[in-house]
């Protein structure tokens, strides 16, 4: 006959032996651990999972201390909660015995009874990698979405910011085709009409040819100026190794009558060489030197020095998207007419005139071409000035 102490017993064995089958039967990685939190038992499915192949290497060592450092507070604060009388949970990445990387949602669970209290504590750890993998995926994706779309915003601002330009520049060409190139066919029908009236005054009709040529030349520099405009929106740029200082010997030799005629002196620095096409290049500097010189001063001698120099992208705030890390600065200055500083941004709109056509020959178009040839290289261009002081202007190109 069975003792009440034999009874007992055998309903423990049962029950450790029933616990045993539980915890073997399990798909996740079970552990059981002592007040200490030291490892007591792992389950066969959890030496697996972790390539544990002799258990006995990690017995009795303190569970948090195999998480690693940025997940160790994280592993004894939940353990210290199960202490407590209470379930805690936490996701958190551990790599295998072999070093091959895991990721685990892991509950802790009080084991205790009431008269013994918590005597040890029962760890699931259910491995989620590839949960988490795809949910790094996803949120890849979404980063690379974001960054697309963030990308697409920018082109399309940018392209808005293009339209409006060209809207701009559209309701520019329809005033002069509307005014400017109205203009002198008026004079030409004007004329013609005197002369027919008058034909026998020959001093006469002598005055009013010259006014219809004049009308005539008048319409076709502005075409041309409309020409030019648009083939340096449109022009791609060719670059090139650009040695400013050939480039000016052969500006200077084709200005040299109007050099002569108005005594003028150009002063030229050592320049540097530049990545840029040549051709474009030279027609902004013509532009500029031809500016110089028809706004020059009648009692004085135009002068003009052109000097480079070096800048760092840091010093200043540029004003176009670049990842260039520094930029040569061409400056041509003169001792002209000059012009109020509050127009340094008009001056390089289409068709912008700070002074008649009658005072001074030209369209208004050249600085505007300048200012897309430069900007098509990368680069910018600024002037400033103030009356009688003369005027300067740096043209900014990339140093590459």
């Amino acid at each position: 006959m069975l003792t009440n102490k034999t009874l007992e017993e055998n309903r423990l064995e049962n029950s450790e032996a029933f616990n045993k089958i539980m915890l073997e039967s399990s798909p996740d990685c079970l552990k059981i651990l002592d007040i200490e939190g030291r490892l007591q038992f792992m389950n066969f499915n959890g030496l697996c999972q972790m390539e544990i192949e002799d258990f006995s290497l990690f017995k009795n060592q303190v569970w948090w201390e195999l998480w690693g450092e940025e997940n160790k507070n994280l592993v004894k604060q939940s353990v210290e909660t199960a202490l407590q009388g209470k379930t805690s949970e936490f996701s958190a990445f551990c790599p295998t015995a072999k070093g091959n990387p895991r990721w685990w949602h892991v509950t802790v669970t009080p084991v205790g009874s009431p008269t013994n209290g918590i005597y040890q504590l029962l760890s699931v750890s259910r491995d989620i990698t590839i949960q988490k993998k795809g949910e790094d995926e996803i949120i890849a994706l979404n980063n690379l979405l974001e960054e697309k779309v963030k990308i697409r915003t920018e082109e399309l601002l940018e392209k808005n910011i293009q339209l409006e330009k060209t809207n701009a520049e559209l309701a520019t060409f329809n005033r002069i085709v509307s005014h400017d190139l109205q203009e002198p066919l008026r004079k030409i029908q004007m004329f013609s009409k005197l002369i027919l009236d008058s034909e026998k005054n020959i001093d006469e009709s002598h005055i009013y040819f010259n006014r219809i040529l004049k009308s005539t030349d008048r319409m076709r520099d502005l075409i041309d100026a409309i020409h030019n405009f648009s083939i340096s929106k449109h022009s791609k740029v060719i670059f090139e190794n650009c040695d400013l200082n050939e480039v000016l010997m052969d500006i200077t030799d084709y200005f040299s009558h109007i050099i002569e005629q108005k005594q003028a002196t150009i002063t030229i620095d050592k320049l540097p060489i530049v990545s840029a096409s040549k051709i474009l290049i030279t027609q902004v500097i013509i532009n500029i030197l031809d500016n110089a010189l028809k706004y020059s001063k009648n009692d004085i001698a135009p002068s003009i020095h052109i000097t480079a120099e070096v800048i760092n992208s840091n010093e200043f705030q540029i004003p176009v998207a670049t990842k260039s890390d520094s930029f040569y600065a061409i400056t041509i200055k003169d001792n002209g007419i000059g012009f109020k500083d509050e127009y340094k941004y008009q001056i390089f709109e289409v068709f912008k005139r700070l002074h008649s056509k009658d005072e001074f020959l030209g369209t208004g178009i050249g600085l505007a071409i300048c200012k897309t040839i430069i900007e098509n290289h990368g680069g910018w261009i600024e002037g400033k000035s103030d009356i009688n002081t003369g005027s300067q202007f740096t043209i900014y190109l990339p140093k590459k």
